[in-house]
């Protein structure tokens, strides 16, 4: 019998791991990413225990991981969302969609719609943007198909 090659696609089961991001204070990250190929997902977690640090929220990636900027159409980060979907979570009042922005090679931002009279005007998220945050308030973010820096499709394998 002959030895052949075949191209098997990578993907792995979701894997936990604790992100970590610009607010430290009163502030719980849980989250889980998996590789699709050549590209990461990650859902992610943020649960405040009270008001955050103050300052515009940024969340980094697994260590490790870069992101093929190659492959994105911008890396200016107020022009290249991230292929996103999350929401707010305002303690026993509102929700707010969020989504996320690149940032730099290893992180992203987390942005909004805006708030009040600017509903429609793309804001960073921060301790008062969209809402004052305050203990029980979450965020959370589901992004996928964040492309890895040397990750390949397929992996050849001989049969």
């Amino acid at each position: 019998m002959r030895n052949r090659s075949v191209k098997i696609p990578i993907i792995t089961d979701w894997i936990a791991w604790t992100p970590t991001g610009t607010w430290t204070t009163n502030t719980t990250y849980t989250g889980f990413y998996k590789r699709d190929g050549s590209c990461l997902s990650v859902d992610i977690q943020i649960a405040l225990a009270g008001a955050p640090t103050s300052t515009t929220l940024q969340v980094n990636l697994p260590v490790g991981f870069v992101i093929n900027t190659a492959l994105m159409t911008s890396s200016v980060a107020t022009s290249t969302p991230l292929k996103a979907q999350g929401q707010l979570l305002d303690f026993g009042t509102n929700s707010v969609f969020i989504w996320a922005d690149f940032n730099d090679s290893t992180s992203f931002n987390v942005v909004c719609g805006g708030s009040g009279s600017t509903d429609l005007a793309r804001t960073s998220v921060n301790a008062t943007t969209p809402i004052t945050f305050a203990a029980n308030d979450r965020l959370r973010i589901l992004i996928s198909n964040i492309p890895i820096l040397g990750w390949k499709t397929f992996k050849n394998v001989v049969l």
